[in-house]
């Protein structure tokens, strides 16, 4: 992975082959979640989580035939445009992110790229359709059930490999899950000790062996970065602003709040509102954030088809 930000690992991977297939779309569970949320998604989000370190690596040829998979609000396709693709293909199963991915390219010069947009499932796609996949924050989001993240996050990559074209490639980022802690260490309002259960079902969400589950789903050559990048916009200190966790744009930018139940929500609420009262929040806020020691969010990952 090119100009990877520090903290980064580089590894590269010789690709396997795999039988595993899942017949179920897995995003039919979870579409629901942006469709509501699709209004608030960018308030508190950070512009294009990861794009200084992506951006070396969001080019290919001129003339490609390109997605955005799981476009979300549409914030990285002006970047893609800069290769001057043939095509692309915004894509998101959730119809409010699509329209909002409309909205900002209705605004925006295309240089000649044919924009088309839909809420197609990866698995009802055509084959070797692509050149070049961009995937952002989505293999961590598949599914509300935490017994089937692993293998939708297989079936979703052999999918994405299935939609390229022989000497394609794959761009994907998810949530960086460090190899000498736990996912929540990054993240100081997903506290263990808290809200056990919304923490152990996002661990078990976000891929701890990234580049071995793209070398199961045929991928080569793969390389695995990542980015200081928090989800949550860190500036004016609103990722570790406390009082933002009652504000629902601040939980619309982070996934994390969709496996928070309505029991787990007033249980951290009143933890928060406890340690204001007490004069400790500020405290417990910069020693769990302590824990992420300067470490960001997005993993990145790279795939070539052969």
């Amino acid at each position: 992975v090119k100009a990877m930000a520090s903290p980064s690992v580089l590894l590269g991977m010789a690709p396997t082959t795999s039988s595993t297939t899942m017949s179920e779309k897995p995003l039919e569970d979870t579409r629901g979640d942006y469709d509501n949320k699709a209004a608030l998604y960018d308030v508190f989000r950070t512009p294009s989580p990861g794009l200084a370190t992506l951006r070396p690596n969001l080019s290919f040829p001129a003339g490609s035939a390109i997605c955005d998979l799981g476009c979300g609000s549409g914030v990285f396709i002006p970047t893609l445009l800069e290769s001057e693709p043939s095509s692309c293909e915004a894509n998101d199963p959730s119809e409010g992110m699509v329209k909002k991915t409309e909205e900002r390219m209705s605004k925006i010069d295309t240089k000649g790229c044919t924009m088309t947009y839909s809420t197609d499932f990866v698995q009802d796609m055509a084959s070797e359709k692509f050149d070049f996949i961009f995937c952002g924050q989505v293999l961590q989001n598949l599914t509300r059930e935490a017994d089937k993240a692993a293998n939708a996050r297989l079936d979703f990559l052999q999918n994405c490999h299935r939609v390229l074209k022989p000497g394609g490639k794959l761009v994907l980022t998810t949530r960086y899950a460090p190899p000498d802690g736990r996912w929540s260490d990054l993240y100081w309002y997903a506290d263990p000790e808290i809200i056990p259960r919304a923490v152990e079902k996002m661990e078990t969400m976000v891929p701890r062996d990234p580049l071995g589950e793209m070398n199961k789903a045929g991928f080569i050559n793969c390389e695995l970065g990542t980015d200081n990048d928090t989800v949550v916009n860190q500036e004016g200190g609103a990722f570790t602003t406390a009082s933002n966790v009652k504000n629902p744009a601040f939980r619309a930018a982070d996934s994390f709040w969709q496996w928070v139940d309505e029991a787990d929500l007033k249980t951290r609420l009143e933890s928060i509102e406890k340690m204001t009262a007490d004069g400790t929040i500020d405290d417990y806020v910069k020693a769990r954030d302590a824990k992420r020691a300067g470490r960001g969010h997005v993993a990145i990952l790279i795939g070539h088809k052969a």
